[in-house]
C-alpha cells in the first residue's frame, strides 16, 4: 500500500499545520502596528531602573537624593509614557496615508504637526526632569552632572547631527 494513502490523516494534518504557521508568520510580519510598544520604550532602550542606577552611581547620590530622584523619575516616566506612544502613533498614521490609493496630504501634514507638538511637550518635560535632578545635586556633584548631561545631549544628536557647542564651565 502507498504510504500517503495509508497515512492520509497525518499528511492532511501536517499540511494544515504548515498553512497555519505560514499564515501566523505573515500576520506577524505584515500587520500594521505602532513603531514602539505601548510602554513607550524603544526596543533596546534602558529600562527605567537601570537608568536610575546609572545616575545614582555617576552622581554619587546620597539616600535622600536617591529618594527624591526616584520619585521624580517615576512621575516623569508616568507623564511621558503615553506621550511617546501618541507621538510615534501619529507619525506612523501619517506614513500609513501613503499606503492608500489617494493619500490625504493634508491629513498627513496634520498628523506630523500633532507629532511635532507632542515632541515639543516631551522635550520640555525631559528638560524639567533634568532640571529637578540638577536642583538636588550638591555643588560637588555639579561637574559630574554637567559631564553626564553633555554626554546625553551628544547621544540625543546622534553621530550625523550638527556640531555641539562646547560645554559651559
Amino acid at each position: 500500500m502507498d504510504y500517503f494513502t495509508k497515512h492520509k490523516f497525518l499528511v492532511a494534518a501536517i499540511i494544515i499545520l504548515i498553512i497555519v504557521n505560514l499564515g501566523t508568520i505573515g500576520i506577524i510580519l505584515f500587520s500594521p502596528h505602532p513603531p514602539f510598544p505601548p510602554n513607550g520604550m524603544k526596543p533596546g532602550m534602558q529600562t527605567p531602573p537601570q537608568g536610575m542606577k546609572f545616575f545614582e552611581d555617576e552622581l554619587r547620590l546620597n539616600g535622600e537624593q536617591k529618594a527624591t530622584f526616584n520619585k521624580s523619575r517615576d512621575e516623569h516616566f508616568a507623564q511621558v509614557k503615553g506621550l511617546i506612544y501618541s507621538m510615534f502613533k501619529a507619525r506612523a498614521d501619517a506614513y500609513h496615508e501613503l499606503m492608500r490609493d489617494n493619500p490625504d496630504n493634508k491629513k498627513a501634514d496634520s498628523l506630523f504637526e500633532v507629532s511635532g507638538k507632542l515632541q515639543i511637550q516631551l522635550d520640555k518635560m525631559t528638560y524639567g526632569h533634568f532640571a529637578k535632578l540638577k536642583s538636588i545635586c550638591t555643588k560637588d556633584q555639579l561637574p559630574a552632572y554637567n559631564k553626564l548631561l553633555e554626554e546625553l545631549t551628544q547621544k540625543f544628536q546622534g553621530h550625523d547631527g550638527p556640531p555641539h557647542p562646547a560645554p559651559m564651565q
